[in-house]
């Protein structure tokens, strides 16, 4: 449910949920940060290629 949360608006008890459990669990709080590690990497990246004028790499199928 946590990378639900990047993909979608998430409501209320399920945010709460997604806390309480949290505080519970950490092995969800890890996972969790190194999440937004990621998508902090992943946004600088794009920014700064875009940036310079270049296009970002695309290594998949079209």
């Amino acid at each position: 449910m946590i990378s639900d949360g990047m993909d979608r608006h998430l409501t209320l008890r399920e945010r709460l949920r997604i806390r309480l459990h949290l505080l519970m669990c950490t092995g969800c709080l890890q996972f969790s940060r190194q999440l937004d590690i990621l998508r902090m990497a992943a946004r600088t990246f794009a920014e700064r290629a875009t940036r310079k004028g270049g296009q970002l790499p695309y290594r998949g199928t079209p």
